[in-house]
């Protein structure tokens, strides 16, 4: 459940962890580096990497296609090789961005979920994420949906893919209380959200969608990892005061707590600065890196 983050934080978060395998250095369980060919094909862009219970790793992205548009595709690595490429969906109406890209998501062995972002009348920055689920390991996929059913033009995008409670669940940036603008700033008449919901295994969501929090930053990655306890969201925070430092929810007993701040950076930013934290769990042991510069540029890890 990997978002586009800065190297360091990425770093930070992987060796973090390395570090706590068994008390073995990483170089003796991580492994040599294994040459290969990569599935994609020129005009290719916006990797995303994600892995499933049985080891897989699938690869997702965006593939230009020659008549226009765009194709959301994925392979996977396994023995050694990566598959041939496959294809989720295409369209020539997709919202693309380096910031805030597809992906596509192992939820179990067979079931595996993906991801886009689809324009819509309004402007520039109108758009749904819509959602197919596959039962086939990616072969097939269901019809697209989408798991917000406001109906307005605004910002929904930033989405992390988890497994739980045996279902696709998934968490996004929602605008539908900010009227439709890209507010980087406090000129809004609305906030950002940041909002979840479950997706079963037909494609079709099961409930309603939740708010999870109800003033976050506008378009930092958002990222979850699982724990022994449950699934553990991470994200960027906005005060009124224009604070903007990490949050963090759980999921338990059917629902998300309130949101606490990893740690009180206290970096106040009249702007967006699009750069969501990471985390990874294990048990229950959480490494949440991320960057931040309340009094210069830094990347800071927190463990729980």
């Amino acid at each position: 459940m990997r978002r586009q983050l800065p190297v360091g934080a990425t770093l930070a978060a992987i060796l973090a962890l390395a570090a706590c395998h068994d008390g073995a250095p990483a170089e003796s369980w991580l492994g040599d580096l294994t040459p290969g060919t990569g599935p994609a094909g020129t005009g290719s862009r916006y990797p995303h990497l994600a892995t499933g219970d049985d080891g897989r790793v699938v690869l997702s992205w965006l593939q230009a296609q020659p008549q226009g548009g765009f194709a959301l595709q994925h392979a996977a690595w396994r023995d050694g090789h990566w598959s041939e490429a496959a294809t989720v969906a295409s369209g020539t109406d997709w919202f693309v961005n380096w910031a805030d890209f597809p992906s596509v998501v192992p939820i179990t062995a067979s079931t595996w979920a993906a991801h886009w972002l689809q324009q819509k009348p309004g402007s520039v920055y109108s758009y749904d994420v819509r959602i197919s689920v596959s039962r086939d390991a990616g072969a097939t996929c269901s019809a697209p949906m989408s798991p917000h059913d406001d109906g307005t033009p605004t910002e929904h995008g930033f989405v992390t893919l988890y497994p739980g409670d045996g279902d696709t669940q998934a968490v996004w940036l929602d605008g539908r209380h900010t009227g439709g603008g890209h507010d980087h700033s406090g000129g809004s008449p609305g906030a950002m959200t940041l909002r979840g919901a479950r997706i079963g295994a037909g494609g079709v969501r099961i409930g309603t969608d939740h708010e999870i929090d109800g003033r976050v930053c506008d378009c930092c990655q958002t990222d979850v990892a699982l724990t022994a306890d449950g699934p553990v969201v991470v994200y960027r925070d906005r005060s009124a005061g224009e604070v903007r430092d990490i949050a963090l929810a759980r999921y338990q007993g059917g629902g998300w707590s309130e949101p606490v701040h990893v740690h009180a950076d206290g970096w106040k930013i009249d702007a967006c600065p699009v750069n969501g934290p990471a985390i990874e769990a294990r048990g229950r042991t959480l490494a949440v890196a991320w960057f931040t510069a309340p009094d210069r540029p830094r990347v800071r890890l927190a463990f729980s």
